[in-house]
């Protein structure tokens, strides 16, 4: 454990750059490796959920990275998220509720090019933020 130590370093007082630079590059790949294992679905639609699991899990990493957090059990708790994040997602597959609950309901704002007023009072958009996603 201690060559690990040596090649991650311990905390932030003291990491290299060198360490950082090799947590990085544990990170990027330990972060793909998970991605793989849970699927494309993980940060794929921008849903509550999406964000939810992007902030916590780059808040998490930023600050394994610079080593402001231990780093395996840190690494742990990046694991336990994703794990249940697949759970959720595979219940969310069979149960409706689950999948209203966690990953929230299409909103229709627009249909055969007309806007459709109650979804966009209903999802809290306003004609400026139409116009603007048009402009996009």
């Amino acid at each position: 454990m201690e060559t690990v130590y040596l090649l991650i370093g311990t905390d932030s007082q003291t990491i290299s750059w060198y360490q950082m630079s090799i947590r990085g590059i544990i990170l990027f790949f330990y972060g793909v490796i998970l991605l793989r294992l849970t699927g494309k679905q993980a940060f794929g639609k921008r849903t509550v959920y999406d964000i939810v699991l992007a902030v916590i899990l780059g808040s998490t990493l930023s600050r394994v990275l610079t080593a402001n957090a231990r780093f395996f059990p840190s690494l742990a708790a990046v694991t336990v998220i994703f794990v249940l994040h697949l759970i959720i997602s595979k219940i969310s597959l069979y149960n409706k509720t689950i999948e209203r609950w966690f990953k929230g309901e299409e909103t229709r704002v627009v249909s055969n090019g007309k806007i459709e007023w109650r979804g966009v009072k209903r999802a809290g958009i306003t004609p400026s933020d139409i116009l603007e996603a048009l402009r996009l």
